[in-house]
Formats: structure tokens, sequence, C-alpha cells
């Protein structure tokens, strides 16, 4: 029967989704608790909704926390894998959303490949880096404004938009006043430094 309410969870209707969350909250086994917890990350907003009451019903502790670390867990590990694995645009998608996690360990991964020697992938990382907000990354991304590549300095000058770091400054100043392509965006990083 639990196998029976997973298989109706990913029914194209939503509304057979709903019924099939709540027949399984009645359950309350912790087969009829997985199913329920692997589905979140694949359903739409309103049946999410209907998983996570369904599981507060079965009396499970944390139920919307839960449900959310275990997807984004299964996100982490999914883009990890396309980073080892994937063509280099799936890689460089990959990248940028790791830095959206915003886990400390997405610098660790992320600070190595902006040294790609693929550019797209380096420039992906860089933004990713941007996204962690993680004022470690600071250094290694303005020492990019040096390099030779724009799509590299652009996304460096983005990412450090992001951090708001002042440390930058210096570097960004120099990419200003140079009038390249690049120099508009590091105005606008340089606009968004915190006042001091």
């Amino acid at each position: 029967m639990v196998d029976l309410l997973g298989e109706a969870l990913g029914d194209p209707s939503e509304d057979v989704q709903a019924k099939a969350a709540m027949a399984l909250a009645g359950i309350r086994s912790d087969k009829a608790k997985a199913y329920l917890t692997l589905q979140y990350s694949r359903r739409g907003r309103s049946t999410r909704l209907v998983i996570v009451q369904a599981l507060k019903d079965s009396n499970v502790p944390g139920a919307m926390a839960g449900v959310v670390a275990a997807e984004a867990k299964s996100i982490w590990e999914s883009n990890s894998q396309t980073l080892k694995e994937g063509s280099v645009p799936e890689k460089a998608g990959a990248a940028e959303q790791l830095g959206r996690s915003g886990r400390p360990e997405a610098v660790n991964r992320l600070v190595p490949l902006i040294k790609d020697p693929q550019v797209i992938l380096a420039a992906a990382a860089v933004r990713g880096l941007g996204n962690a907000g993680d004022r470690r990354a600071v250094e290694p991304i303005t020492r990019l404004l040096k390099e030779n590549f724009p799509e590299l300095r652009e996304a460096a000058c983005e990412a450090l938009l992001q951090l708001k770091d002042p440390a930058a400054l210096p570097a960004l100043l120099e990419v200003a006043l140079e009038k390249s392509p690049s120099s508009p965006l590091a105005t606008a990083a340089i606009i968004g430094l915190p006042r001091s």
C-alpha cells in the first residue's frame, strides 16, 4: 500500500499527489515518511505544502527544516557530481549553483576553478564565489582583474560588487580608470562598496 501511494506522489495531477501525501501521513511508518521526504524536492509548491503538513501530521519534528535540508543536500550533491563529470557548460552552471548554496565549502570548491583553462568555467566559478558571499574569495578574485580575458575580468567585477569588500578598492579603481569594457563594471563595484 505504501509503495502504491508513493507512486501516486509522482502522478501528473496535483490533486492526486496531495491525496497520496495525506494518505501516507495516515500510515505513519518510516517508509511513508521517506517517500514524503524524497518527493518534496520533486514537486510543485502546492504539493510541497501538503507534504510538509503531512509530515507534521505524522509528528515528524522539524518537518519543514528536514525536507528543506534534504533538498539542499540533494542539490549540492547533484551539482558536485556535475562539476566532476559534466560538460563545460554543465560544469559552469553547477559552479554558479554551488556558490548560491552559501555553504562555506563552496569557496573551497570554487577557488581552484578560477584558474581553469576554460574561461567560461573560470568565470562561472568567479560568479559562484560572488553568490557565495564569503569574503575569503575577495583576494583571489581581485587578482583576476589583471587577466587579459574580458569575460573573466567582468565576472570578477560582478563578484566583487556582490562581496562589497573595501579591500578590493585599489584594484577596482585601476580597472575603472583604464577606460576598458570592464571599466563600467568596476565603477559599479566601487559605488556598491560600503561608505567608509
